[in-house]
């Protein structure tokens, strides 16, 4: 007999998604980092990146299969679930990619940016995209020190495993006490089809009160 215990969690079942999304936000604008989750399939569960002018005018314009190669390679790209990996997108810009994962078992995976290069000045990024490209659009996208993002990055990862502990806690122990109270039914329904109850009226009446449940 298989228990609850056996389960294979979601993604899904683990985070609440409008209280994921409210704190993402606050994350979000304590930091300046964009934040995507998605799940073991790749796909997007919540975005909560910032309407940067700069992903616009890549996005609409001739650079665009750099931002589509970058999303397929932050989906894809190989990682374990110990390690935080930095990636360089095709357009300059940074992103941060962690595992969310319950008990070994992979559940998805965050994207944390876009982010700059502290270290590589805005002007310099706008030449080498080409003149569609402003160097007031790339300002925008902050620039982030190693300090700054390990502390984001940290508090980040923290603040999801907590969310997925506590919210797997409360369902297996949920599923739990509804696996007591059916397995204590079937006890109860095998007893009563042992008893002798003469009547159709009877017999109907149980088999009525067994559907419900």
């Amino acid at each position: 007999m298989t228990s609850v215990l056996d389960d294979r969690f979601l993604l899904t079942d683990l985070l609440d998604m409008s209280v994921i999304k409210e704190v993402g936000e606050a994350y979000c604008r304590a930091f300046e980092l964009g934040i995507i989750i998605l799940n073991e399939a790749g796909e997007e569960v919540i975005n909560l990146c910032p309407p940067y002018e700069f992903c616009k005018a890549i996005q609409a314009g001739a650079l665009a299969p750099k931002c589509g190669d970058a999303k397929k390679r932050l989906a894809r790209h190989p990682i374990e679930e110990s390690q935080v990996l930095q990636l360089k997108s095709g357009c300059g810009m940074r992103y941060v990619l962690l595992l969310l994962s319950y008990q070994l078992e992979t559940l998805g995976r965050v994207i944390v940016g876009p982010f700059r290069d502290p270290e590589t000045p805005a002007g310099q990024l706008a030449r080498t995209l080409g003149p569609e490209i402003k160097e007031d659009q790339i300002r925008q996208v902050p620039a982030m020190t190693p300090e700054r993002l390990k502390s984001g990055i940290s508090l980040l990862a923290k603040m999801l495993n907590g969310f997925l502990f506590i919210n797997a806690k409360r369902l297996i122990t949920t599923r739990l006490h509804l696996e007591t109270i059916y397995g204590e039914k079937e006890r109860i329904f095998r007893q009563v089809e042992y008893q002798d109850y003469g009547s159709a009226e009877d017999r109907a009446e149980i088999e009525k009160f067994k559907n419900m449940f």
